[in-house]
């Protein structure tokens, strides 16, 4: 007899017997278990295991029902490369094979592993599979040279930069860069992945560094890991002949009458031959001397201090040329250049004291006239008017170019006054914009009655310059000697 068809998939056990045909007994003649078993096999794989960065790799995933039952509702997933697929059923033995390819990221370090996992569920069993590639090395390295122009004219500066960076994957070691017009003293250094460093550096477009009328600069680099690489950049040099340059200037451009300035005279040969014999003139400043020979871009300086004469109008400007005279390749040239010099109006303050009676009696009044007159060209403030003796303090907030203040101020003289006595007097003003400024008044005590005592006045003066403007004052002292002396 056959027992196909007595056993389904879902059965775990099956039994067999013997029947009459009345059935009045049954024989039993044997018994058959069958195991229920939940399995899975993954086999992921991919076709290279090293790979470069852009490179592409191809992963083979194949799932197998290696159970005796089905399994329901498979989803099949792994992240890294994208894959998501579901399955309804897949029966015991049954297999499913996915195919799918992966770009190694441009990113990716030299020498390090890409692990990948495939996960798969079902409503019965989850299992995984891993797989993995390793980065491959690729050393890299660029250099870039540009410079802030491309054409320039004889002994002007060329600003030049170079850039260099690592483009592969491992860090680049002992890296040194060459340059043939560099004067900088680069020592070897380290580039990680992606990283660049710049330098710069000028040289001016002169001399051997011309060829047929070019600058062609060349950058190399090099590193343990790469071999060289080169950039260059090439600058135009515009043809020029001779070429003679004068700059004038002056220091500070606006001073007072008597005040010191300093003219600066640049001399400079802009052509691409020397300039022999140079004569450097300027009536002015009072030159007239040879000043010898300039190569291409070679400059000379001359600084000559001058002093404003004091007759110098306020407000008016003081034209100075200097004229500079050559040669060059067998013909004359010449450069010229002026700096104005503007007079600043300059501040005065006079101060005049004047008393009414030069000899007096003891006992009489005196009356002292002190005048305050602004005789410069610009407004002074906080003019302060000072007499200790007759006990005069006054501030004038604003005297005006040409005004005029004054002051009145009697005194009595004494009755005990001797004669011959000489009165002296000093008043002082000053200002914010001026030094202080004084005068001084005299009279003489008169006495019809014979002097008993002689007195001798001895004055002693004391003084103690300070100018208000830089925080400094002007003060008088006067010490009087009385020596009583008998007849």
């Amino acid at each position: 007899m056959s027992l196909d068809g007595l056993l389904t998939n879902n059965q775990s056990s099956a039994f067999v017997s013997l029947r009459t045909f009345d059935e009045s007994y049954a024989l039993p003649l044997f018994g058959l278990q069958i195991d229920t078993i939940l399995d899975i096999d993954i086999v992921k794989t991919v076709n290279r295991n090293e790979a470069a960065p852009g490179e592409q790799v191809v992963y083979t995933f194949r799932v197998v029902n290696s159970g005796t039952v089905p399994l329901h509702n498979l989803i099949i997933e792994d992240l890294l490369i994208g894959l998501r697929e579901t399955v309804q059923i897949l029966d015991s033995l049954q297999e499913v094979v996915f195919t799918l390819p992966f770009t190694v990221p441009l990113d990716a370090l030299g020498g390090s592993v890409i692990p990948n996992r495939v996960d798969v569920r079902t409503d019965e069993i989850s299992a995984f599979a891993t797989a993995e590639i390793t980065v491959s090395s690729v050393p890299g390295i660029a250099i870039n040279k540009t410079a802030d122009r491309t054409v320039a004219s004889i002994g002007e500066s060329i600003l030049y930069t170079i850039s260099v960076r690592n483009t592969g994957n491992i860090t680049l070691t002992n890296v040194i860069l060459i340059d043939s017009l560099s004067v900088l003293s680069i020592p070897p250094f380290t580039l990680a992945v992606g990283e660049e460093r710049s330098f710069t550096f000028s040289t001016l477009a002169q001399g051997s560094i011309i060829k047929n009328g070019l600058i062609r600069n060349i950058a190399a680099v090099t590193s343990n890991e790469t071999p060289e690489a080169q950039d260059q950049f090439t600058v135009r040099i515009i043809p020029s002949a001779v070429g003679l340059s004068l700059q004038k200037s002056v220091f500070p451009v606006a001073a007072r009458p008597r005040e010191t300035v300093l003219y600066t005279l640049l001399l400079t040969n802009t052509g691409d031959v020397p300039v022999t014999g140079i004569r450097l003139s300027d009536t002015a400043l009072a030159l007239d001397a040879v000043v010898g020979d300039l190569n291409p871009g070679e400059s000379l300086t001359l600084n000559i201090p001058f002093m404003v004469d004091e007759d110098a109008v306020p407000g008016t400007q003081i034209p100075n040329i200097a004229v500079a005279e050559g040669t060059a390749s067998g013909g004359a040239v010449t450069a010229s250049d002026s700096a104005l010099l503007s007079i600043i109006p300059a501040p005065a303050l006079a101060i005049d004291k004047r008393v009414d009676q030069s000899e007096i009696s003891p006992g009489q009044s005196v009356t002292y006239t002190i005048s305050v007159v602004n005789l410069g060209d610009v407004r002074l403030t906080n003019v302060e008017v000072t007499d200790r003796l007759l006990s005069l303090h006054d501030i004038i907030p604003v005297l005006e170019v040409g005004e005029i203040r004054r002051f009145n101020v009697t005194v009595n003289v004494p009755a005990t006054a001797p004669a011959g006595l000489v009165v002296s007097n000093i008043v002082t003003a000053t200002s914010d914009q001026t030094a202080t400024t004084e005068d001084t008044a005299f009279f003489t005590v008169v006495s019809d009655l014979p002097p008993s005592p002689r007195l001798r006045l001895h004055l002693i003066w004391k003084k103690r310059s300070i100018n208000r403007r830089r925080n400094r004052e002007i003060r008088y002292c006067i010490e009087l000697l009385l020596l009583m002396i008998q007849m």
